[in-house]
């Protein structure tokens, strides 16, 4: 859930998100000096092109990329690796940029090494001193918030989690009052638990309290209105975060929709910049993908269409997003003499003709779907799209089915890497996909797509369901 912290975000995360394109054109001159022994103004206008183009991309896409994930509780290497990760994304992307207008001769390999170099440290350093300065005013009591959270269910504990794993916002939860039925979620060490809200008023005051959380589930509205009147005459403010973990949605996101707070139910966390950022991904590396594949094309299609009779490549309609139909590429496998039907392949299928089943077993058959991503119908990783028949069936049969299609379908996925790819011959093996699925879908980020990428290429092209 995107809680009421990441809507107002903290000013030393500002501040970095200001300062790091600053540090990292500073990198970028410093970068010039050790290659080349002076800055840009000596060197071909494309090396001012690229300082300026990575700054604006690393202000507008870090912090889709995780860049700005906090330090505390965690691993080194769990902050560092996705630090380096984020920079190493901008710069490539600026690489391509130069490829695609045929600059890319015109660079210095060694000044991009140099400057990726210099800029990770840079960063690095940047959050190693916003940390050391956020404790050392902690502990002066300069910075820091009293809270006192109403309701301690999932959300209450997971907004508690994050106050403690995000120091520099400055909270600590002074006291919490736990709602119905949730006196099992409360352990010794804790903030102090208050008995009763009657005193809610009167510890506000006694203790400073600079803001109040409300994560009482919707349902206890009763208690919301009580609250109010509690908190009535208290000079604090009162922020309000529903608990609403019990219902089976997509997101629990709130924003503001024509004025109003509003909790998006549907809306997958694939959405907005972060959307735009997927699909530039996935245009390139479905490019890459096939430059470097095209070989492997050529000799699968003119195997397939010596090997037995019928058109090279198959195609069938599939649910694409938000239920928009396309046609699914792929090489054929299967005798051209027998009728499109639902059935789905089984081991030893008399269908698959000997070399469809060779390509089946390896997944080279998909091969012609990154067509479809550069068509803009499929994304690298996704659901995969099923046949449009188990799409009527199993609408029917599980809840969340149809939710898969609130995003590109996928050439590989999540549920795929897991062991369930090929045929699902009963009700537990899809409802499980699927379950995979919308893990997939709640959970995105961008580096949950290269973790799929990276495991589809080690073990996901072939298995024991692959026929």
């Amino acid at each position: 859930m995107q809680d009421s912290m990441d809507r107002s975000p903290a000013k030393i995360e500002l501040t970095l998100r200001a300062g790091d394109p600053i540090l990292l054109w500073a990198a970028g001159i410093l970068a010039c000096y050790i290659r080349f022994g002076s800055d840009t103004g000596d060197l071909t206008s494309v090396y001012d092109i690229l300082l300026y183009l990575e700054c604006l991309l690393a202000y507008l896409l870090f912090p889709n990329l995780g860049a700005y994930k906090a330090w505390h509780g965690r691993r080194l290497d769990a902050v560092l690796i996705p630090l380096a990760l984020s920079w190493a994304v901008i710069l490539l992307i600026g690489v391509f940029a130069s490829f695609a207008f045929h600059f890319t001769s015109k660079l210095s390999r060694l000044w991009l090494a140099y400057w990726y170099i210099l800029g990770l440290l840079a960063l690095v350093a940047s959050r190693l001193v916003c940390f050391e300065v956020t404790r050392f005013l902690r502990n002066k009591g300069l910075y820091g918030k009293k809270v006192i959270i109403i309701g301690y269910g999932k959300t209450g504990q997971e907004l508690h989690q994050r106050a403690i794993d995000n120091p520099w916002y400055g909270y600590e939860v002074s006291a919490i009052f736990l709602g119905q039925d949730q006196s099992s979620q409360y352990e010794r060490g804790q903030p102090e638990m208050l008995a009763s809200l009657d005193t809610l008023g009167s510890y506000v005051q006694a203790n400073q309290i600079a803001e109040v959380w409300l994560t009482l589930p919707l349902s206890e509205v009763e208690q919301l209105i009580r609250l109010r009147q509690l908190l009535r005459n208290t000079l604090t403010d009162v922020r309000l975060i529903p608990d609403v973990d019990h219902v089976e949605i997509l997101s629990k996101k709130m924003v503001h929709f024509l004025g109003y707070p509003t909790i998006d139910l549907n809306r997958p966390e694939i959405a907005g910049l972060q959307a735009v950022v997927k699909e530039l991904f996935d245009r390139l590396f479905a490019a890459v993908a096939l430059v470097v594949f095209c070989p492997v094309l050529v000799g699968i299609a003119i195997a397939v269409k010596l090997t037995s009779p019928g058109p090279v490549i198959f195609r069938q309609r599939r649910l694409g997003l938000n239920g928009r139909i396309f046609n699914l590429y792929k090489f054929r496998s299967m005798r051209n003499d027998i009728p499109d039907n639902a059935m789905q392949a089984t081991s030893d299928d008399p269908r698959i003709t000997p070399l469809g089943r060779i390509l089946r077993r390896t997944s080279l058959d998909e091969l012609p779907q990154f067509f479809n991503v550069l068509l803009g119908d499929m994304s690298i990783v996704g659901p995969r799209p099923h046949a449009m028949q188990h799409n009527e069936l199993y609408m029917q049969k599980l809840d969340l089915y149809m939710l898969r299609h609130r995003v590109k379908p996928g050439i590989t996925g999540w549920a795929q890497i897991n062991g369930y790819r090929g045929e699902t011959d009963t009700d537990d093996k899809m409802a499980m996909r699927v379950q995979y699925d919308i893990h997939y879908i709640k959970n995105w980020s961008f580096w949950l797509d290269l973790k799929i990428i990276l495991l589809t290429g080690i073990k996901g092209w072939s298995g024991a369901n692959a026929y």
